[in-house]
């Protein structure tokens, strides 16, 4: 889709550069630039959507690696392998 859209692009730059001066009208500019106004706005709105996407990404990629830490944790933490262990330990460390 992205190379279909580079080509309008291209394909209305070449249009507007075969108009003159002298032969093209006021009306016939006015579209133009209607068209270059909808498809910057559209091509706007693309990125806008990319930038949102990717800062989900990074959110999810940030709670993998959350993840893997806790997982580490548990590895080199045998003694706290065991869920209800954990729970113990935590109620204890609370009473203190």
């Amino acid at each position: 889709m992205e190379k279909l859209s580079t080509k309008n692009l291209q394909m209305s730059a070449k249009v507007f550069a075969a108009y003159k001066g002298d032969i093209m009208k006021e009306e016939d500019i006015k579209k133009k630039r209607e068209m270059l106004v909808q498809q910057h706005n559209t091509l706007k709105d693309k990125i806008d959507e990319a930038k949102t996407a990717i800062g989900n990404m990074q959110a999810q990629l940030n709670g993998l690696v959350g993840a893997v830490q806790l997982c580490d944790d548990f590895l080199n933490n045998p003694e706290k392998q065991n869920p209800k262990t954990a729970k113990v330990e935590l109620n204890q460390e609370n009473i203190k």
